[in-house]
């Protein structure tokens, strides 16, 4: 499985994302989310791969969705909305929209 996202970037679900996460975001301090990660990560020294083998898991799955969220958390053309305007109005139709979905 793939993820295409604005920019050219796709993503291969199953291999590890090489994207680095931010320094604003690789020290977390909400208690929650510490052991929310820690559930998430692989225990040092070993190897962070967060490539989902099996979409399936639900571990192996957030542990990729959090790298995701965090590695391209700073991303501005991710906040734009990800159909046109003519799109939109195709969609509500019931139509296939024409271009680059």
């Amino acid at each position: 499985m793939v993820l295409s996202l604005p920019g050219e970037l796709v993503l291969s679900l199953g291999q590890h994302m090489e994207a680095e996460i931010p320094e604003c975001l690789r020290t977390p301090k909400h208690t929650d989310l510490i052991e929310f990660l820690a559930r998430l990560e692989p225990a040092s020294p070993g190897a962070d791969d967060c490539g989902a083998k099996d979409w399936s898991d639900l571990s192996q799955r957030m542990h990729y969705v959090s790298h995701l969220f965090r590695a391209l958390h700073e991303r501005a053309d991710l906040f734009s909305p990800p159909f046109t305007d003519a799109q939109v109005s195709q969609i509500v139709t019931g139509t296939l929209p024409d271009g680059r979905l």
